[in-house]
């Protein structure tokens, strides 16, 4: 899937001058345009519980009795994810994690949309809980996923309207975790690491009994990662009870962190300074491993304040912006 990612000067950043510098630096920003590629990949997939993303245009106003059964299957996903929640890492050990309330992970239905344009369904829950919401981060490599974070008076609320609504256009919400200091959530895959006399039809049979919805039907080598249907089992639940099968190595969990795919830090060395005097300054942009920067895509930098005139603002760089840089470090600096 091929994206445009706008990073414009609305966007976030951590202000570290005083008063009198900090209101120009939201417009120092103009435009940062990269032209990126995410991976996606597509396999063979059962019927599953769970809505799966619906174009718009195929959307019918919902009955009474499908709202009904739709908030039951929101609520069950919900308490799933939350009743005695651990699961197996990688080394085979336990792993408990714990509830991180300031987070929470919406997975949407109609999430069709073209370049990095974050889809309408997200844009109108956006606009439904404005006034509950602090911080929103969309990225184009998970396209139905929405993380909110909202105001701690709000978040409850919020929380149980969306279960008692029965809202079509939302697959399932889910917590999110605290696990060694990050904060993530459980994806929809699976890493699986057979044993070497596994049975091709044990290996169905366990596949569809955790709900297996995205596999082959051949086993390639010892290990594959899988898609499981949230609506019949939950990912850890899931994980666990292939962990425990004889005929299992290890089953890992998909962790997804609560991160933004573009995060930018701007320092100035001190507060403010006097006409005419350099103030040296550091921009870090760094991109997550969703992103992978073309060579030669670096459309526009412009850190120059679009209401100063070009008389009185000059920029020198200690080391020139390199595109090679950025593609090998997948991070942009500046001093």
């Amino acid at each position: 899937m091929d994206a445009l990612i706008h990073f414009i000067s609305s966007a976030r950043f951590k202000n570290v001058t005083g008063p009198t510098i900090s209101k120009h630096i939201a417009i120092c920003f103009s435009c940062l345009v990269l032209s990126v590629t995410i991976f996606g990949g597509s396999a063979t997939a059962a019927t599953p519980l769970c809505k799966q993303p619906t174009p718009p245009s195929q959307i019918s106003p919902p009955s009474p009795s499908s709202l009904v059964a739709h908030s039951d299957q929101l609520r069950r996903v919900w308490q799933e994810n939350l009743a005695e929640l651990w699961f197996y890492d990688t080394e085979g050990q336990p792993v408990v994690p714990t509830i991180d309330n300031n987070w929470l992970a919406v997975r949407f239905t109609a999430v069709f949309t073209t370049a990095s344009d974050m889809p309408e369904v997200m844009v109108e829950f956006n606009q439904r809980y404005g006034e509950a919401l602090v911080d929103v981060i969309y990225n184009p490599a998970q396209p139905d996923l929405g993380l909110y974070r909202f105001k701690p008076t709000h978040r409850n609320g919020v929380i149980n309207t969306i279960l008692a609504s029965g809202d079509s256009t939302i697959r399932y919400i889910l917590p999110t975790l605290s696990i060694d200091g990050q904060t993530q959530i459980l994806g929809e895959r699976i890493s699986v690491r057979w044993k070497s006399q596994i049975r091709p039809q044990r290996r169905q049979q366990l596949l569809q009994s955790v709900g297996a919805i995205n596999y082959s039907a051949d086993l390639v080598g010892r290990e594959e990662v899988i898609q499981i249907d949230p609506c019949h089992m939950s990912t850890w639940q899931a994980a666990n009870r292939l962990a425990e099968d004889v005929q299992v190595v290890r089953a890992t969990p998909e962790l997804l962190a609560v991160e933004a795919p573009i995060t930018l830090n701007f320092s100035l060395a001190s507060p403010g300074a006097v006409a005419g005097a350099a103030i040296p300054f550091s921009l870090d942009i760094h991109f997550n491993d969703d992103v992978r920067i073309e060579l030669g895509t670096l459309a526009n930098l412009n850190l120059k304040p679009t209401q100063v005139f070009r008389n009185l603002f000059a920029i020198e760089y200690d080391t020139p912006l390199s595109a090679v840089d950025m593609i090998t470090a997948f991070r942009c600096q500046l001093n």
